[in-house]
């Protein structure tokens, strides 16, 4: 399938998805995250603010904040994405495309993360669609990182078995779904 496929597709389907079905699903998705292994052994968090349907992240932003994680979220800085330090819910604001981000611009020089990612699509080889800009794959192309943990979060609609890579499309190393772990 071709990644313009798969985002037509996920998106069609998203536009059939009740609030209810995102706020139960993500809450799976979320407490799944919260028991992995890599999120209980590291202590910089990058993730990002949910928007337009998205698995919802702002309980999850809250609740690491709340155990003392180190917290940083995407910021659109002269055209590249970078993750800077949020220290509250309260300093999110408007931002990229009516995005959520943080008020600061402390960009971070974390070098072991847990990485939660969004996408439109997936494959069961662990490759990402996203939205065709390519902040995210910019990003892990242009910074080093000692570990790295990058689980994707999705709805099990986002799954295929084989979506079109190119060669500069990152993959993650894990994707959660209200339903499995992949």
């Amino acid at each position: 399938m071709t990644k313009e496929e798969a985002r037509r597709l996920v998106r069609k389907e998203k536009k059939q998805v009740s609030q209810e079905e995102i706020q139960q699903g993500s809450k799976r998705i979320i407490e799944k995250l919260m028991s992995h292994k890599g999120f209980s052994e590291l202590e910089a968090v990058y993730c990002y603010v949910s928007y337009n349907q998205e698995v919802e992240t702002k309980d999850f932003l809250y609740t690491c904040l709340k155990l003392g994680k180190r917290v940083y979220v995407p910021k659109i800085i002269n055209g590249n994405m970078e993750f800077c330090h949020l220290r509250a819910m309260e300093d999110l604001k408007t931002g990229y495309q009516g995005i959520f981000e943080p008020a600061d611009t402390i960009i971070s020089k974390e070098t072991e993360v847990f990485m939660v990612l969004p996408g439109l699509a997936f494959d069961t080889s662990y490759n990402r669609v996203g939205y065709g800009g390519g902040f995210y794959d910019r990003f892990l192309q242009t910074h080093v990182f000692k570990e790295l943990v990058k689980v994707a979060v999705a709805f099990d609609f986002q799954i295929f078995e084989k979506v079109e890579a190119d060669a500069y499309d990152e993959k993650v190393d894990q994707i959660i779904t209200p339903t499995k772990m992949i």
